[in-house]
């Protein structure tokens, strides 16, 4: 091969090579681009959701500050029924916050900031009864975190008369002997007369008692009643005094505590004319040792604007005495009607005026015995007494109680005579509201009154 030959094939073998190095790099250089574009289009959807849950958290926080201000509301409402302002009173049975709606008589001034943004509507189930009177209200609210972001709330208030029973018993109630005849069950108004019932259709029974165990009558059964047991499988289940209406769940009758105060014992606990103290005072006590009544007790009402007129009697014995307290026999507690006026077994005296059993309130904590001092005779007793884990053992069925009792056992043996006229006016004489049914709700669902009667 000549020189000029090889000259010629070196220079094509150059060529190719070059070619081979450019198709080489233009390979590389289209993974290199790929890899770019992929990362690209990695980094484009890591941006996108982190964008997407940055927007999410945010419209939580504020769903989550619209919903605390809601829950504001919810308590403002709360607030308000407890303390049974003028706006609760309206007698269109509803009372709301809205500045935009005119119908809501509930204003929001510098004093609550956390109200700011607020909206809520109360109203009574059923819907129009009296604010004064309703046992359960639904309360709706808004709040409003920003523009266009709102949480919205629901709850149920509900609440039951304190004192429903002529006379409840936590463990037992016993009635023995002929209880037709010996022993008498009516409700009165304060003021106002007797209402004897009996089980007819145009006048069923109107008096309940009842216990969390046995509820017995060992005579004949009196028409007048209706008696509550509590079937929770601890003794409850009779059903032989009056108008049997079992329950499922045990009524809770807690030991109350007195309030907070540096309290005294009117005249160490001797109380009544026997005693030279005649009437207490109405405010607040607690003995811490037995008391003892003689003769007859009233309660000197304040006239003070906005005083409470009531007496609050708190005898904190606990377990250290036989009896919490001693009434001498033809004695009388919170009430004009003397005791030998009612041992005949046929009532008040026509024109007696019959005592508001709410201005005498008497709670204990003891479990002794609730007795009398002395065999021949009992005593008138109207107020409200609460004595959860004592008992009271009557032999003889004497007395007459006017308003309600609440005792651990009760048992009457016998007559000749006794009474319990149940106070009506204590069923409004309610407990604290209870909380049920809180529910996060849409904020459209809230509806706000369009008339004044809501």
């Amino acid at each position: 091969m000549s020189g000029a030959a090889r000259a010629v094939r070196a220079a094509r073998a150059v060529r190719a090579a070059g070619r081979r190095r450019r198709e080489d790099e233009q390979g590389s250089l289209i993974v290199v681009l790929s890899i770019v574009l992929i990362l690209v289009l990695l980094s484009s959807l890591l941006f996108i959701r982190i964008i997407g849950n940055n927007e999410i958290i945010r419209a939580r926080q504020n769903t989550f500050s619209g919903v605390t201000g809601a829950n504001a509301g919810l308590s403002d409402a709360l607030f308000r029924l407890d303390q049974g302002g003028s706006e609760v009173g309206s007698s269109s049975g509803f009372f709301c916050l809205n500045p935009s709606n005119a119908f809501c008589s509930v204003t929001v001034g510098a004093s609550n900031p956390q109200l700011q943004g607020v909206e809520y509507v109360a109203r009574t189930v059923p819907a129009g009864a009296n604010p004064a009177l309703a046992t359960e209200w639904v309360v709706q609210a808004i709040g409003q975190a920003s523009t266009g972001f709102h949480g919205a709330v629901q709850e149920t208030l509900t609440r039951t008369a304190k004192f429903k029973y002529a006379i409840f018993a936590n463990k037992a109630l016993t009635f023995t002997g002929n209880t037709t005849n010996n022993v008498d069950f009516a409700t009165y108004t304060p003021g106002g007369t007797l209402t004897q019932c009996s089980n007819t259709t145009a006048n069923p029974p109107c008096v309940y008692i009842g216990s969390n165990g046995a509820v017995s009558c060992s005579g004949p059964s009196p028409a007048s009643v209706i008696g509550v047991y509590f079937n929770t499988g601890s003794g409850g289940g009779s059903d032989s005094c009056g108008t049997p209406s079992p329950q499922t769940t045990s009524n809770k009758v807690p030991v109350q505590e007195p309030p907070p105060g540096d309290w005294t014992c009117p005249n160490d606990g001797n109380l009544g004319s026997g005693y030279g103290y005649p009437s207490i005072p109405s405010g607040t006590y607690v003995c811490n040792n037995p008391i003892n009544v003689s003769g007859q007790l009233t309660v000197q009402q304040c006239t003070a604007s906005g005083c409470d007129p009531n007496v609050y009697l708190y005898v904190m014995t606990g377990t250290s005495a036989a009896n919490f307290m001693t009434v001498a026999a033809d004695s009388q507690i919170n009430t004009s009607i003397a005791y030998s006026s009612l041992s005949g077994g046929s009532g008040p005296p026509a024109g007696s005026t019959l005592p508001t059993s709410e201005l005498f309130q008497l709670y204990t904590d003891s479990s002794g015995n609730l007795t009398t001092n002395g065999t021949s005779d009992g005593f008138v007793w109207a107020g409200i007494l609460y004595a959860p884990n004592a008992y009271l053992t009557a032999n003889g069925c004497k007395s007459y109680f006017f308003g309600a009792v609440t005792i651990n056992t009760y048992t009457c043996h016998g007559g000749p005579n006794l009474a319990f006229y149940y106070d009506s006016s204590l069923n409004n004489y309610y407990g604290n509201w209870q909380v049920s049914g809180y529910q996060q709700i849409n904020p459209s669902s809230v509806k706000f009154p369009t008339s004044a009667a809501g």
